[in-house]
């Protein structure tokens, strides 16, 4: 049993050629093909044929809007039908054959539009002149839809162009189709590319935005983050007196190192260091007996 399948109804502002085409597959898959011809095959009795008439008439009728259908209800041969609606909507007349050849040679691709929507007006206006029995040569046709392209397809048509003396409608279609596949294909990839850069810089920031969360209040005395200054055990210790502070190695992987800083309310004569230190200060220049490069010699005393 055949498939049924649906055809969008005629209305006189769409592609007549595509319609028809349709139409015939309608009627061929029903079986109704041979009505066209209003030529009755000797196998098939008198009852049969109009029986297959009728079926024909119904099927194309039902194909096209009502404002169309008022030209052929009264039309009882699907011949009949078929030549009035091509005479109307695609008449063999030299005004028709010029308005297709003006928009054939006047077709231009707009830049950044689909590419394959192109070729397909394209088709469709070879197929509505062939209709009307204009024929375009495939090599005409070839560099008719080349010249349609804009500036950007300018290195492409170079290449399928230079150095050759003929060229094929089909190898030009083939060509610009794999081309405009592979400009997709590549921007969906740099696409892809940029979310996964984005996501990866997010997770990071994220990580650093967790390293740098605080574990409480920091004394600027010692350097822990336990307490902050005025609960300092080591200010409360040595109250009155040399107040030397070794900042404690931090956990935290910000941390651009530990540090050795000696305060004196009192004149201070003694170093105090600690191994876990990489910077030392003191108010005392004296200390330093030399100076080489960018490092201070110090002398131990005490």
């Amino acid at each position: 049993m055949a498939s049924k399948f649906d055809v969008v109804k005629f209305d006189g502002t769409g592609n007549f050629g595509l319609w028809q085409t349709r139409v015939k597959d309608l009627l061929a898959q029903q079986g109704l093909s041979k009505t066209l011809s209003d030529q009755k095959p000797e196998k098939v009795d008198d009852d049969k044929w109009e029986e297959m008439t009728a079926q024909a008439c119904a099927t194309i009728r039902l194909c096209v809007s009502d404002q169309i259908m008022y030209h052929v209800m009264e039309e009882t041969s699907p011949k009949k039908i078929w030549d009035k609606l091509e005479g109307k909507f695609m008449s063999k007349t030299l005004t028709n054959k010029l308005f297709l050849k003006q928009k054939l040679f006047g077709l231009k691709m707009q830049e950044g539009s689909d590419l394959a929507t192109h070729i397909n007006v394209f088709n469709q206006l070879v197929a509505d002149l062939l209709k009307v029995e204009v024929k375009v040569d495939d090599g005409d046709g070839a560099i008719i839809l080349l010249c349609s392209l804009p500036s950007s397809y300018e290195h492409l048509v170079t290449t399928l162009t230079v150095g050759k003396t003929e060229i094929s409608l089909a190898e030009v279609v083939v060509a610009l189709l794999s081309h405009d596949q592979m400009k997709k294909h590549n921007a969906a990839g740099d696409s892809t590319s940029e979310c996964l850069h984005v996501k990866d810089d997010q997770v990071v920031g994220d990580k650093k935005s967790r390293s740098k969360k605080k574990k409480g209040p920091r004394c600027y005395e010692c350097g822990d983050w336990r307490h902050m200054r005025r609960n300092c055990p080591v200010l409360k210790k040595d109250s009155g007196s040399v107040s030397v502070a070794s900042a404690s190695r931090r956990s935290d992987s910000n941390s651009d190192g530990d540090l050795l800083t000696i305060s004196s309310e009192e004149s201070c004569e003694a170093w105090s260091l600690d191994s876990g230190s990489s910077f030392l200060a003191t108010p005392k220049r004296e200390f330093f007996i030399l100076y080489r490069g960018e490092q201070w010699w110090f002398s131990t005393l005490g």
